[in-house]
């Protein structure tokens, strides 16, 4: 085990590295004190941070304790396996991409970033707040009725979209599948879900399928279609 120490302009930063699974299991791992000198006391905040006192005067500040694997840099994100990894950013840039790995549907991750300065400075920001987000991959359910009775090619006649999913954005319709006109979904009083009413004419006699689709916020599409026939008109 080594214990890494590096000074920045605002204060240092210590890491123990572990260099084996066999060092890992050590039971002495599992609570690591630091001695202070002096009258300085400490407190361990709400989140895991720690203040050190001196009388009323805050002296110092730490961020929480933080431990990772660092033979599995794929892995991203506080609450998918307490790891953390980096992502280069351009000289003079704002902003980067990492990507995330391993996260599941319907459950909720948090993450966090910071930046630290080229060598040889080696200047280390604050860690940003948490952000949250929950993984959503379940397709919207999306049903169509007829609102008016099927109408000869050429004269239009109504249809209704529904999704009891509150999260749909968009419905898709047409003749063809997938489906590529849209429309913005809206409420209907007494439906709990989204719906949009849609006008428009049978392209032919005969049978003919209108195919739908519900759009939610996360971009998760769902489908649905409906037979329609349209009897020709009778001879005579």
């Amino acid at each position: 085990m080594d214990l890494v120490l590096r000074a920045t302009h605002t204060g240092f930063t210590h890491v123990l590295t572990v260099k084996t699974p066999q060092a890992a299991a050590n039971p002495a791992l599992r609570e690591i004190r630091f001695d202070l000198g002096g009258d300085v006391r400490v407190r361990r905040d709400a989140d895991g941070s720690l203040r050190a006192l001196a009388g009323a005067a805050e002296v110092a500040r730490s961020a929480p304790a933080e431990m990772w694997d660092s033979t599995t840099a794929s892995a991203t994100g506080r609450s998918a396996a307490g790891k953390s990894s980096g992502s280069a950013v351009t000289a003079g840039a704002r902003s980067t991409k990492a990507p995330v790995t391993g996260v599941s549907g319907g459950k909720s991750y948090a993450w966090r970033a910071r930046s630290t300065d080229p060598a040889p400075y080696g200047l280390l920001s604050p860690w940003s707040a948490w952000c949250e987000f929950t993984v959503d991959d379940n397709a919207p359910t999306v049903t169509v009725d007829p609102v008016t009775n099927p109408a000869p090619p050429g004269q239009f006649y109504t249809y209704k979209l529904r999704s009891p999913d509150s999260d749909v954005v968009t419905f898709r319709y047409g003749w063809t599948s997938p489906p590529t006109e849209e429309a913005e979904a809206g409420t209907t009083l007494g439906y709990p879900g989204k719906t949009v009413s849609v006008t428009l004419t049978t392209p032919a006699y005969g049978t003919n399928t209108l195919y739908v689709a519900a759009v939610d916020s996360a971009g998760n599409v769902g489908y649905g279609s409906l037979v329609i026939q349209v009897d020709p008109p009778a001879a005579g």
